[in-house]
């Protein structure tokens, strides 16, 4: 219940929506006035599959444990078994502690009140992009300025990230340099 009332399904929704994330199955029903057609759209379950920085931004965004947000998504089908495992295993290893120091959460403030959590959600789609090969390292390292953080602590967070880097020999599309 406590979960329940602290994390709504309705906000955990929105919240990983704005992270970019998409729910792993849409359904349409569209009636053209003499029968329903049913559409259904998979999406990529890869891009989609909630990251351990998806964890901590939604524990600091609801003011809860990282553990309460794993067996949360889990009650909510936002995971498998294998992901929550994964994930409490994490926890159990202080990863979280490691992602939200490096992304530079702090306990002072929560949810709408936090000054940084714009550029935090920001930083958020940033690794997302780089992890799913949206952008390239040059750009995301140029967004990280931005939101005011170092490419030093911007390649720490992605290798906590486990998002592997360019190799030094990788071509720069032209509009990048």
């Amino acid at each position: 219940f406590a979960a329940s009332f602290l994390m709504p399904s309705d906000g955990v929704a929105e919240y990983i929506a704005s992270l970019g994330r998409q729910p792993r199955q849409a359904q349409t029903e569209v009636f053209d006035g003499e029968r329903v057609a049913e559409f259904r759209q998979r999406y990529d379950a890869d891009a989609n599959r909630i990251q351990p920085a998806d964890v901590v931004h939604l524990a600091r965004h609801f003011g809860v444990s990282p553990l309460a947000v794993i067996y949360r998504l889990r009650k909510l089908g936002l995971l498998s078994r294998a992901e929550r495992d994964a994930l409490v295993t994490l926890d159990r290893e202080d990863g979280f502690l490691e992602l939200g120091a490096l992304l530079g959460l702090h306990e002072a403030a929560v949810g709408h009140d936090e000054p940084l959590a714009d550029q935090h959600r920001f930083l958020a789609l940033v690794t997302e992009a780089l992890r799913r090969s949206l952008i390239s390292w040059g750009r995301a390292y140029e967004f990280a300025d931005l939101a005011g953080m170092k490419a030093s602590r911007f390649e720490q967070l992605a290798d906590a990230m486990q998002i592997q880097p360019e190799p030094p020999d990788a071509l720069v599309p032209a509009d990048l340099v």
